[in-house]
């Protein structure tokens, strides 16, 4: 008799608030890469927090070879440089978990795949050594690129690990379709910084700092 859990023990290992979590993040995968298809939107993703969990619930979907090109797990600081040729120096101005880190990695992912759109995710799911308390566990930095725009989202979540690491991967389909679909960022009240880089790119900053229970 096979000793992997049925999908009834799954449910039954879960809280209530973790189950819905767990329906929503499969419902707005299905939604994002329904979405991209239909626009034929490629897109690639760069994971240091969540670990390639949005790449694992994103290929779910039938059909996402169309769109999805690839992407990155870059857990460790010395990965991010390696594959994801992100400068030392901006580590160490930054840290690996910050808004710009994210912008980075969207910017250095989409171009690495050439894709229309590049997410870059990180942040601290649980307490430790680099959680502060103007940084603490929860602490999510989400960024999006999307035609020559980079669109930061910050967010502090609460939960478990897993409701964190869950709801950070759900936000950042939200957030995905979102800037794709609508595009109505540049000029929403919600902006609370825009700035143009060095590459030419602009960036806007929505600090959302959603709490979710």
């Amino acid at each position: 008799m096979s000793q992997f859990p049925s999908i009834s023990d799954f449910k039954l290992r879960l809280d209530n608030s973790e189950y819905k979590t767990w329906k929503n993040l499969k419902t707005e995968s299905y939604r994002v890469s329904s979405h991209l298809m239909e626009n034929n939107l490629s897109i690639s993703i760069a994971e240091s927090m969540t670990g390639g969990s949005l790449m694992g619930n994103l290929t779910k979907n039938p059909g996402i070879s169309k769109i999805f090109k690839g992407g990155i797990v870059c857990y460790q600081p010395d990965i991010k440089i390696k594959l994801l040729g992100v400068p030392q120096d901006k580590i160490d101005l930054y840290s690996c978990e910050s808004n710009e880190m994210s912008s980075i990695l969207a910017y250095q992912i989409k171009t690495i795949f050439s894709t229309d759109v590049g997410i870059g995710i990180t942040g601290l799911a649980s307490p430790g050594a680099l959680s502060t308390p103007s940084k603490p566990s929860g602490s999510v930095f989400i960024s999006i690129y999307f035609a020559g725009s980079i669109y930061e989202f910050s967010y502090q979540l609460k939960g478990n690990r897993i409701q964190i690491l869950q709801d950070c991967c759900r936000l950042a389909l939200l957030d995905a379709k979102r800037v794709v679909s609508d595009n109505h960022f540049k000029t929403s009240a919600a902006i609370t910084s825009k700035d143009i880089n060095s590459k030419g790119i602009v960036l806007y900053r929505i600090e959302q700092n959603h709490f979710l229970q």
